[in-house]
């Protein structure tokens, strides 16, 4: 199953040859196993509901942000409640295309699966802002079916995330 799986994998990311080494951690970070992962992390949030992230999520995206040279967006989902969202897992939009600075993808895939939450890309300081961009904020005004934009911002190697929710 799981070779079966990598095959699959590999094959869909002959398209992302230019960011191959980025896309390669990727990969090896959505087969390991989350079993017993029940300690979650806050995120800092600009707006009213909390953020939390699991503890395998976090190490997750921070394996992937920390050596990341370009733009990589991926679909958040997890668990919506009135307390907060709690971010669980991630997977790869369609028709991802990145550079250094900008990334387009169709998240249709990703937003018809009922646990859906929004997305996360990563920002690298000090020439972006660790926080959603203009363009970031307008994408999430339209996108109905996100309840949160997650940025990841490296500064030597430390991740930090930072999370919009309206």
């Amino acid at each position: 199953m799981i070779s079966t799986l990598w095959i699959v994998l590999m094959q869909d990311l002959r398209l992302f040859a230019p960011v191959a080494p980025a896309l390669v951690l990727l990969a090896a970070v959505f087969v390991w196993p989350t079993d017993g992962d029940v300690t979650s992390t806050t995120v800092e949030a600009m707006g009213p509901a909390g953020v939390l992230l699991t503890k395998s999520l976090k190490s997750k995206l921070s394996v992937v942000y920390s050596t990341a040279e370009k733009e990589i967006p991926l679909c958040l989902f997890g668990a919506k409640s009135e307390s907060g969202i709690l971010l669980e897992r991630t997977a790869f939009p369609d028709k991802l295309s990145t550079t250094d600075s900008t990334v387009t993808f169709d998240g249709a895939s990703c937003e018809a699966q009922s646990d859906f939450l929004g997305y996360v890309h990563n920002h690298d300081p000090p020439t972006s802002r660790c926080k959603p961009t203009p363009l970031d904020e307008a994408r999430f005004a339209l996108n109905s079916d996100s309840y949160v934009e997650l940025i990841a911002c490296t500064w030597e190697s430390e991740v930090t995330y930072h999370a919009f929710v309206p």
